[in-house]
């Protein structure tokens, strides 16, 4: 365990003591007990989610889902004062509504929200009909059900979305040698480095382009490769990135790549290319059509194969076909092995200096709480030791 997560744990046990000690309840010992357990729970997940990694998972639509409106009934039960020191307890019932809504079933398991015009663009698209499905909502007293419509299982009609994922990275924060030197957002920026495509509307594109070279990847190319990731993503716990680099640059350029994304995460494989415009009979640079130059995969993986077959296979196949790319890739997804994180477990868990700044501050705000939530129940008035 590291001191600083250690002290997190220390911290909400001597609030509680010093609870204790300021306004004693022996008799009521379990109420301290159960707001320091409470609080040594909060901690113990807050450093987990702080020591977690993000990782993009994809997949496709197996079905969508169309939830009719519904009504909740809540149960509301509280504390009121009549004003002259006495309280009662008052039990109230609500009717919530809750509207229609929109939603997609993924291979992975997953269920992400959609918007409505998401949802009949995949029907229409799918013309399989819809069927309707009872639902069990808690609380609910009306209303419910819906209409489905189930994908068609023709590739040249896949829905695809990207989703995010947390997962435990023991090398994040650790000063191992499996731990690349950090980039900063602005030699990023001054280098030509490529950040992490964002996921907008549960979409996100695979192939991005260095700012430094003028190329546009066409929308077609980019679907091909969400759907390559969204058929062979679940299976193969595989997440392609392509990216594009001035060929002048150097392969240098896709280790300072690596080292700005921290090595990747562990289900990536990102194909770096090194990217030159071919030239004409004369000498002259054709703008419309490009060369590989080099090419630079990185992953986790142990035996780097299905790198080595990528950059032999550009060696043979210079030319920038992402069709031609995508049917290599799903060739030869057998070389492909994820890295099991969890052979690092030896390396302990850390956090970097802001979060373990962050991490303590929130401990503080919870043993705050704890006080606070004491100081409501029992009140506080300093006890000489002798009457403990």
């Amino acid at each position: 365990m590291t001191f600083v997560r250690a002290i997190g744990f220390v911290i909400p046990a001597a609030a509680v003591a010093a609870a204790y000690f300021i306004s004693p309840q022996p008799d009521l010992w379990y109420a301290y007990v159960i707001v320091l357990a409470a609080a040594e729970v909060a901690v113990y997940y807050l450093f987990e989610a702080m020591n977690r990694d993000i990782e993009f998972l994809s997949g496709y639509y197996t079905e969508v889902r169309h939830y009719y409106p519904w009504v909740e009934l809540v149960t509301v039960t509280r504390t009121v004062s009549d004003g002259r020191g006495h309280t009662r307890t008052v039990t109230e019932q609500h009717h919530v509504p809750h509207p229609d809504s929109w939603s997609a079933l993924l291979n992975t398991g997953r269920e992400i929200g959609l918007s409505q015009r998401a949802f009949l663009s995949a029907a229409r698209l799918w013309q399989t009909g819809t069927n309707y499905f009872p639902t069990h909502h808690p609380g609910q007293i009306s209303g419910g059900g819906g209409e489905s419509s189930a994908w068609n299982g023709r590739q040249d009609t896949m829905q695809t979305a990207t989703y995010k994922s947390r997962y435990k990275n023991y090398i994040q924060n650790t000063n191992s040698i499996f731990n690349p030197a950090r980039v900063t957002r602005d030699e990023a920026k001054s280098e030509g480095l490529i950040p992490y495509p964002e996921i907008i509307d549960n979409t996100q594109n695979p192939l991005c382009v260095s700012p430094l070279l003028d190329f546009t990847f066409s929308a077609d190319d980019q679907l091909l490769m969400r759907r390559l990731n969204a058929s062979l993503g679940n299976e193969y716990q595989i997440h392609f990135f392509v990216l594009l680099f001035p060929a002048e640059k150097g392969v240098n350029i896709s280790m300072r790549q690596r080292q700005y994304w921290e090595g990747g995460n562990k289900n990536e494989f990102t194909i770096c290319l090194g990217m030159e415009k071919e030239k004409d009979g004369d000498g002259e640079q054709d703008g419309n059509s490009w060369k590989v130059k080099w090419c630079k995969p990185f992953s986790w993986m142990d035996a780097p194969t299905l790198e080595v077959a990528t950059r032999d296979w550009y060696i043979s196949n210079p030319g920038l076909d992402i069709t031609a790319l995508a049917q290599f890739l799903s060739e030869n997804i057998s070389l492909w092995e994820r890295k099991q994180f969890s052979e690092f477990k030896y390396l302990g868990r850390h956090l970097s200096s802001w979060k373990s700044v962050l991490y303590l501050f929130i401990t503080l705000c919870i043993s705050a709480l704890c006080v606070f939530i004491l100081w409501k129940l029992f009140g506080f008035q300093i006890i000489p030791p002798s009457q403990i």
